[in-house]
C-alpha cells in the first residue's frame, strides 16, 4: 500500500513538473527572433508613370504593389519583432538607382522584387523566380571600397536557396491561414503553376547587398493567369505562400 501511495506521489511530482516546463518554454516566433533583427525588403516593381505591364486596362504596378503590402502584413503579423521595408508605399516612381540604395541602407537579410510576365502565349502561364547570374568570382576585399556592380556576387549562394525556398513554397500545399478558426481541413494550394527557379544577369540584383530574388508571380497575358492576378483572393494567397517561403528560408539558415 505504501509503494502504491509513494509511487502515485512521484507521478503526482511528474505532472507538475511538465507543467513547470510548458509553461516556461519560449514561444517558436520567440526562438526563431529572439537574438537578431531580421530585416526583409519587399520592392514592388514599376510604380508612377513606370505601368509595367498595361493589359486590358490592369496595370502591373498595381498588381506588384497588392502584393506587396500584403506580404508586408502577413510578415508582421506572424512575427512582430521583425522589420519589414517597401522600397515605395504608394503609386510612385522609382528607378533602379532609387531602389538599391534604398534597400542597401536598411542593412536588410533578405531583398524581394515582385513584378509580373507578359509572353503572348496562352500556353505560357505560371510564376517563375530569378536570383543573379555572374561571370565574376567573389573575393575578399582587399581594400575598404566597395563594387556595387558586384556586391551580389558574395550572396549567390545564399540567393539561390532563398529561390529555392520560394519556389518550394509556392508549389506547396499549406494549412490554410483561418484553419484555427474555421476548422477547415483543405489544403492552401495556389492554381499558379511554377515554371522554375532560373539565374540571369540583373540590373537591380547585381548591385543589392543580401541575398535576393525576383518573382514574376504569373502571365498577365494568359487567360488564367490574369484571372487570378485581378482575384484579391488569390492575390492574398500568393502572398501567404511567398512570406512562408521567407520565413522558412530564414529559419532553415540559421538567422536566430
Amino acid at each position: 500500500m505504501k509503494r502504491i501511495i509513494i509511487n502515485n506521489f512521484l507521478f503526482f511530482l511528474f505532472l507538475i513538473n511538465i507543467a513547470y516546463s510548458a509553461q516556461n518554454l519560449i514561444p517558436p516566433s520567440d526562438i526563431q527572433y529572439s537574438e537578431k533583427k531580421v530585416t526583409i525588403i519587399i520592392d514592388p516593381g514599376h510604380g508612377g508613370g513606370d505601368w509595367g505591364i498595361n493589359y486590358r486596362g490592369i496595370y502591373e504596378k498595381n498588381i506588384t504593389l497588392d502584393i506587396s503590402r500584403k506580404i508586408k502584413e502577413k510578415l508582421l503579423k506572424d512575427n512582430p519583432r521583425m522589420v519589414v521595408y517597401m522600397t515605395r508605399v504608394d503609386d510612385q516612381f522609382l528607378n533602379i538607382n532609387d531602389r538599391v540604395n534604398y534597400a542597401n541602407s536598411q542593412k536588410g537579410d533578405v531583398f524581394l522584387s515582385i513584378h509580373c510576365d507578359f509572353i503572348p502565349s496562352e500556353s505560357i502561364s505560371g510564376y517563375k523566380i530569378y536570383y543573379m547570374l555572374s561571370d565574376n568570382i567573389a573575393e575578399k576585399q582587399r581594400t575598404e571600397l566597395i563594387n556595387w556592380d558586384t556586391i551580389q556576387t558574395s550572396h549567390i549562394n545564399s540567393s539561390g536557396k532563398l529561390a529555392s525556398f520560394m519556389d518550394q513554397y509556392m508549389r506547396a500545399a499549406l494549412i490554410k491561414e483561418d484553419n484555427n478558426i474555421t476548422g477547415n481541413d483543405e489544403d492552401d494550394v495556389l492554381p499558379l503553376e511554377s515554371r522554375g527557379v532560373f539565374r540571369i544577369k540583373s540590373f537591380i540584383l547585381k548591385s543589392i547587398n543580401m541575398p535576393a530574388v525576383v518573382v514574376e508571380v504569373g502571365n498577365i497575358y494568359n487567360r488564367n493567369d490574369f484571372s487570378y492576378l485581378t482575384d484579391k483572393n488569390i492575390i492574398n494567397q500568393i502572398a501567404y505562400h511567398i512570406k512562408e517561403g521567407i520565413i522558412n528560408y530564414l529559419i532553415k539558415t540559421n538567422y536566430q
